[in-house]
């Protein structure tokens, strides 16, 4: 991330398939179905509004692709303003 506003910018010397879980390696952070760095619980995770099911490192990481994952108490989506990031 270049900023805190949480949104990931993909640099690789490769193309490919990049996921969430792989960000969450370099990050030195666990993620998995029951694990959100560190935080355990009931997870919502939320892909561009829609929830999505299974294990949230496999989530592939697209061109202004929105993930929410919430752990404990779902809350409502909130939608990326991408006009605010200049991406």
């Amino acid at each position: 991330m270049h900023a805190a506003d949480g949104v990931i910018h993909v640099e690789a010397p490769t193309t490919g398939t990049y996921t969430l879980g792989q960000f969450f390696a370099v990050w030195g952070q666990p993620l998995s179905s029951s694990t959100v760095a560190g935080a355990k619980g009931e997870q919502t995770v939320y892909v561009n509004g829609k929830v999505v099911t299974g294990d949230p490192a496999s989530i592939a990481l697209g061109s202004r692709e929105s993930v929410q994952i919430d752990v404990g108490e779902a809350v409502p989506y909130h939608p990326v303003d991408w006009s605010r990031s200049q991406l």
